[in-house]
């Protein structure tokens, strides 16, 4: 949390911060994760064999499991540090674990939000948000995170929020207001 306490601006503060579901882990982890246990096991299997082909290719299969534990170890870090954020001004994805990237929209810049839970997303309550804005960049893919609806009430809520400031400082500043999309003014 100290480095998305870093990326604040002056008056900014963490509304909710979430992560990917477990369920993107099993999804993005299965293939190595088996890989890995069939490898073990045939380790396992050789260094009972008799026969001394079996007893000195153990030890070589044993090794070789290692990489694809060490590609789970290497998923499972990558969920681990990845986190979706709203904040007052803005929705923020930040990823890598040497590494960083952010990525964020701000607030006023958010059109529509798209919200897509399949059954099974309904029942363990994960699910993909499809963030658009005015421009190409920024987030605009927020896939299987958890609690989805929560996330996308905080950031409807955060977003009127900060659209009524503007408004405020527009109306204070003694410039003329300009008409806001949604027909407020």
């Amino acid at each position: 949390m100290a480095y998305l306490d870093d990326l604040m601006s002056t008056g900014e503060t963490v509304q909710h911060v979430t992560r990917q579901h477990w369920v993107a882990l099993l999804l993005d982890a299965w293939p190595a994760g088996l890989a890995t246990l069939l490898l073990v096991a045939v380790a396992g299997w050789l260094t009972g064999a008799d026969a001394d082909l079996g007893a000195s290719a153990a030890p070589l299969v044993a090794a070789a499991a290692l990489v694809p534990l060490a590609r789970v170890l290497r998923d499972a870090a990558r969920w681990y540090v990845k986190r979706y954020a709203v904040s007052t001004r803005r929705v923020m994805e930040i990823e890598g674990v040497l590494n960083r990237t952010v990525r964020d929209s701000n607030l006023d810049k958010v059109n529509d939000i798209t919200l897509r839970q399949s059954l099974p997303g309904r029942m363990l309550d994960y699910g993909d948000l499809e963030i658009i804005t005015g421009s190409d960049a920024g987030i605009n893919r927020l896939e299987r995170i958890a609690s989805p609806v929560r996330f996308k009430r905080v950031m409807l809520d955060n977003k009127e929020d900060f659209d009524t400031l503007l408004r405020h400082r527009v109306q204070g500043s003694g410039l003329p207001e300009q008409p806001f999309p949604d027909g407020g003014s």
